[in-house]
Order: structure tokens, then sequence, then C-alpha cells
């Protein structure tokens, strides 16, 4: 089980930004991208990231950073009536409905309140996205107002504030990192309960190619009975990570490291905390359980099937996009995850893939497009952001360092679930095997 380290020491090497340079052995698994390289082969470094882009893009202003705040609030408060108002035509009840009087349909008014739900939970996603700038210090100057501000607006979605807080911040510090990254870890050949590795050329130094392949070292995949390899076994993975993924991660952890016990953001003592954390994780618990009791208060009033339509499934959609936009960021067949003495901060932060999401991207807050330049320097803003990003792949696109994908999304997800299954055991640098 990995030691629980200090912050101060956590933060000391989410500062270092190069590695021994010393000529060393260094072995690649998995499938390597032909044209794979590391940052520093480009001269590139996070000061100079930091030197290109321009100093207001780095400014956080109160006044702005609550016109979003204000806005996205302003729009779900306008949802709510709406359904209210018309879907339910001032009764919650919904006997009334103007839907009902108008003659619409059964299967019509349930589509109607699916697409109200999504919308809604897209529009709670943005808020979630706010709650989190706050968390990483990057909505005010002012320390006290971000946590306020982020432990209101978490507590209202079940999100334990300051616990998510530190292990997110975690994850930041160690981003792919196979023993101290905190989402979405690899599980490693053995973990798996695959056999040992078929006779098959190993990459060293540097990535080969067999058999002419144009992206990827052509070794075989795996048996594909194995890891819910078929098609039905992988599309019941995305369903369960899409429904499950993001409570599991939360209560224990799921997709995280494992301490070998219970680990879970509800527990003070779990290993992803430090003692002098516990009155923290015992605030963020509180504006969880004070969340739950207004949920409970309010089903009791007016019957769970209210609470259902109007919180509960647009919940399930922000747990949606959370899940999927996570996943979709730091797990892909061009990136690699490093273990201890190959890994340093830069070549984490930029094992990142920035993701197109439509109209989306406005909607979240462009976490979802300019999230490269949010590992880099997770204090900016996210409405600089955008400018931000292009000045980093003016330097970043040339090197082939910077990652970009506007696939579909469920494409992208099903693809990812069918290429990126496992990591060899053995191995510096690791590359996802399917």
């Amino acid at each position: 089980m990995p030691a629980t380290r200090s912050a101060t020491n956590r933060t000391a090497e989410s500062k270092k930004t190069t590695v021994d340079t010393k000529p060393h052995k260094v072995t690649y698994s998995g499938h390597v991208p032909r044209n794979f390289s590391l940052p520093e082969t480009h001269g590139i470094s996070l000061k100079v990231l930091r030197d290109a882009i321009p100093e207001h893009c780095f400014k956080r202003s109160v006044i702005t950073s609550f016109s979003y705040v204000v806005q996205d609030l302003a729009i779900a408060s306008a949802l709510w009536y709406f359904a209210y108002s018309v879907l339910d035509g001032g009764s919650v009840a919904g006997t009334d409905s103007w839907m009902v009087a108008n003659g619409v349909p059964a299967p019509a008014r349930w589509a109607v309140w699916a697409a109200w739900q999504f919308v809604l939970g897209c529009v709670l996603t943005g808020v979630w996205v706010i709650a989190h700038e706050c968390g990483h210090h990057a909505f005010s100057d002012y320390a006290l107002l971000d946590n306020i501000v982020g432990w209101v607006l978490h507590s209202a979605l079940l999100v334990p504030y300051f616990s998510w807080q530190i292990s997110h911040g975690r994850h930041h510090h160690h981003t792919n990192h196979m023993t101290k990254d905190q989402v979405f870890v690899p599980h490693t050949r053995s973990e798996t309960g695959l056999p040992p590795a078929k006779d098959q050329p190993v990459a060293t130094e540097e990535p080969q190619y067999f058999n002419n392949d144009k992206e990827f070292m052509a070794y075989p995949a795996e048996d594909d009975t194995l890891l819910g390899g078929s098609p039905l076994g992988r599309l019941l993975g995305v369903l369960l990570m899409w429904i499950l993924g993001w409570p599991a991660y939360i209560i224990y952890n799921a997709a995280g490291q494992d301490y070998g016990r219970w680990t879970s953001h509800f527990h003070p003592s779990s290993a992803i905390f430090e003692p002098k954390q516990w009155l923290k994780v015992i605030l963020s618990d509180i504006g969880v359980f004070i969340t739950i009791g207004a949920l409970a208060f309010w089903c009791a009033n007016q019957g769970f099937d209210v609470v259902f339509r109007y919180y509960f499934v647009p919940y399930l959609w922000v747990n949606f996009w959370l899940v999927t936009i996570t996943y979709l960021q730091h797990s892909d067949s061009r990136i690699p995850h490093y273990r201890e003495g190959e890994w340093n901060f830069l070549r984490g932060a930029l094992c990142t893939v920035d993701r197109d999401f439509g109209l989306l991207n406005h909607v979240f807050h462009r976490i979802t497009d300019t999230h490269v330049a949010h590992h880099c320097f997770s204090t900016m803003p996210h409405y600089n952001a955008g400018e931000a990003t292009e000045h980093l792949k003016k330097i970043l696109e040339p090197a082939g360092q910077y990652y970009y994908d506007n696939t579909p999304v469920v494409t992208s997800v099903w693809r990812i679930f069918q290429r990126c299954r496992f990591v060899e055991d053995e191995g510096d640098i690791l590359f996802w095997k399917r």
C-alpha cells in the first residue's frame, strides 16, 4: 500500500518538471504510438508553457466568476419553474398538467420530461464545474470565498467538497502516475487475472514497429472472452460506469488506487487523507447530509416521484457527464502511464486529451476542450482557458505533445473501452493494451 505523504512533499513534487536526463535504459510496454516522444526532447518545460500565455489569462475576477454562478442558477431556476408551471401545470402532483389538459399522448409527455431532465442535468454539470474551479482556487483570489462557494454548490449536488478537493488535488499532482494517481488507474495484466504475456516483441529504449503498423506496435489482442471483452460485456461495463461510476468512486474509491482497505471520500481515516484533514472531511460529510435531509423533507411533503423527476434524474445526468468527461480526458490509447522514476509533473499534465463536446463545451465552461491548459495551470479561471489553450497549442502541436479528439462522445467511450483494457506488469512507460 503506498504510504500517505505530506501535502508539502506532494506540492514540491508537483513543481518538478524534469527527470534525470543521464543516459539510462527506459522500457516501454503496450501498443506504443509511432510518433510518441517525451516533452523534454522538444525543449518543452512548464516555464516555457507558462511564458507563452499572456499574464491576463491568470487573473481571477470575483465579478466574472460570480456571473457564471448567477447565469447557471438562473437557467436552472427557469427550467424548474417551467416544469412546475407548464409540465406540471402548477401542481407537482401532475394531475392538471398543461400537456394532459391539451391531450398530449403519454409517450410524448415522457419524451418532453426526458428532454427537460437532460437539459437541466447539463446545466447542473456546469454548476458542478464552477464548484470544481473553487476547489482549485481558480474562482477568486480569496481562498475562504472559494471554499464557501464550492462547499455550497458541491454539497447541493451531493459531492463531499473538501474530500473530493483533496483527492482531486492528488490526481492533478500525480496525473497518470501508476501508483499515485487517483482516478481511472489502469489494471495491470496480473490484476485482471490474464495469463502471462504471449511471446511478442518488447520495445526497449525506443519504440519499435512491426508488420508495417502505421500507428501502433502490432501486438495481438488478448483473448476477447476475457475482461468482459465481448460486445455485450463492454456494453454492460459502459452502462455500469455511466450509472454507478461517480457514486462508486466517492463511496468506496472504485477505479482509484488500491490501498488494501476500504477507502471512501466520506471516511476521515481513509488512506487518501492525512490526519490533519479530518475536519475537512467531516465538513464535507455535513454538507452532503444537509442536502440528503432536504431531499428527505421534500419527499415527505410532495412524494418521491416529484423528487425523482425534479432532482434525481437530472442528478444522474450530472453523474453521467462527470464520469464521461474524466474518463475521456485521461484514457486514450495515445497517452501513456508512467511508473516511478519516469514520471514528472509535466509529463503527467500532458497526458490529457482535449475533447470537443460541441455546444456543451460552453455549457460545461470549457472543462472539456481546454483540459490540457487546466492540468498545466489549474488555478487559471475557466473563462481564460480558451485563449490560453491557443497559445499552448502553438508550442505543443508542432512537437506532437497536444492531444485532441472531436469524435462523438459515445463513439469515443466505446472505442476506449475496446482499446484501453489493461497495461503490462513490466515497463517504465506503459501504453494500453486490449
